[in-house]
């Protein structure tokens, strides 16, 4: 019985880079496996076509197929995988256009310790919300009869949705009559597989994208809350707070200076 840790495939065409980033950092630590390591899109797809990967660290310029243009096609064919992008450019233009597009985030060459546990541990943090762990229990032992595969169907359809769909405004009752299933037993079964009731899993995965936004891109704090659909800026920050510590602005501040 182990900790339970998420798949990660590194996709890197320069050798040595590759090999520093898979053996040089505490992927464990981190809650992370890396389950593959390859050196062009082409490959990463064919391995992201045949095993389960939760997460996927790959440089944004690559021969055979660039970054952006894998992401596309693993999103083309339902791959869920998280993406987060490594470069050697420092540029606005690369930064916006691989967020637009649904990466998680964005490192660059050299890699820095602090911005590497920053983004990753906050993927991390959204599995364990997405498959229904909250923190203490994804630090705990697994018991061998309480596995993620357990989680019934319609709950984890009802995460991706909320998840995909995060800026919408949902309600148990809109979530029932999406899936056909009554609201007592949607709830009920909801809680026991997340540990949490719906409309907290809902805002927890608002305040995790208001996180990204804030931490990735230049939107101000009414842009922001705007984003993940709160038109109240003042309730937006006093559930960020709520739910982080911080307000919308300290958060910002803290991983700038993490990250220098």
């Amino acid at each position: 019985m182990n900790k339970q840790l998420y798949n990660i495939l590194i996709v890197e065409d320069e050798d040595n880079i590759r090999m520093g980033i898979e053996n040089n950092n505490d992927w464990e630590g981190l809650g992370l496996k890396v389950v593959g390591s390859v050196s062009n899109g082409l490959e990463a797809f064919e391995f992201l076509s045949n095993n389960i990967v939760h997460v996927t660290l790959a440089d944004i310029r690559m021969p055979k197929m660039d970054g952006l243009e894998l992401m596309r096609q693993c999103k083309m064919i339902k791959l869920n995988t998280y993406f987060v992008f490594l470069s050697a450019y420092n540029t606005f233009q690369y930064v916006q256009t691989a967020i637009n597009h649904g990466a998680k985030g964005y490192l660059l060459k050299p890699l820095k310790d602090a911005e590497l546990e920053i983004i990753f541990k906050n993927i991390v943090d959204e599995l364990n919300m997405q498959y229904g762990i909250d923190e203490q229990q994804a630090n705990s032992i697994l018991n061998e009869n309480d596995t993620i595969s357990e989680i019934p169907d319609f709950v984890k359809k009802a995460m991706l949705y909320v998840n995909e769909n995060y800026a919408e405004k949902h309600t148990l009752d809109s979530m029932t009559r999406l899936f056909h299933i009554s609201p007592e037993h949607f709830g009920t079964t909801f809680k026991k597989s997340t540990g949490m009731n719906f409309v907290d899993y809902y805002t927890s995965v608002k305040i995790g994208k208001a996180k990204e936004i804030l931490t990735y891109l230049s939107c101000s704090i009414k842009e922001t809350a705007k984003k993940v659909g709160y038109e109240d800026y003042s309730y937006f920050c006093k559930v960020f707070k709520k739910h982080t510590g911080f307000t919308p602005l300290e958060y910002r501040n803290y991983c700038c200076f993490k990250s220098i």
